[in-house]
């Protein structure tokens, strides 16, 4: 099996509200072809955002969509304080077997680092 590791830099709301959104969908047994459409954006477009290797990302519209299709207060969605770091450095890695359990990510994060402002 061969690993890869993937390095790219996101905002840390961003990678919050992806990994939050995540855990809803998954919790409510949504699928992200439904999401997509309940978000009324194209077919693979929540896979796109799920992706460690794509840069799709929510915008600030999808927090008021994503908590009506996961059945949760937009509050839900974000950090219940601010975060600490704006942009942040994450290096993970993909997992290319079946050891990943349904509904988890394919990834695994091995670090994340704050930049320097």
């Amino acid at each position: 099996m061969k690993e890869e590791i993937v390095e790219f830099v996101i905002a840390d709301i961003d990678l919050y509200l992806i990994n939050k959104a995540r855990e809803l969908r998954v919790a409510r047994g949504i699928s992200q072809l439904k999401l997509s459409i309940a978000l009324g954006l194209t077919e693979g477009a929540v896979s796109k955002i799920e992706s460690p290797k794509q840069r799709a990302k929510y915008n600030i519209r999808h927090i008021n969509l994503l908590a009506k299709a996961l059945r949760c207060n937009p509050s839900d969605l974000l950090p219940p304080k601010p975060l600490k770091n704006d942009l942040v450095r994450v290096k993970i890695k993909i997992i290319r077997n079946s050891t990943a359990r349904k509904g988890e990510p394919n990834y695994q994060i091995i670090e994340k680092v704050p930049l320097k402002d």
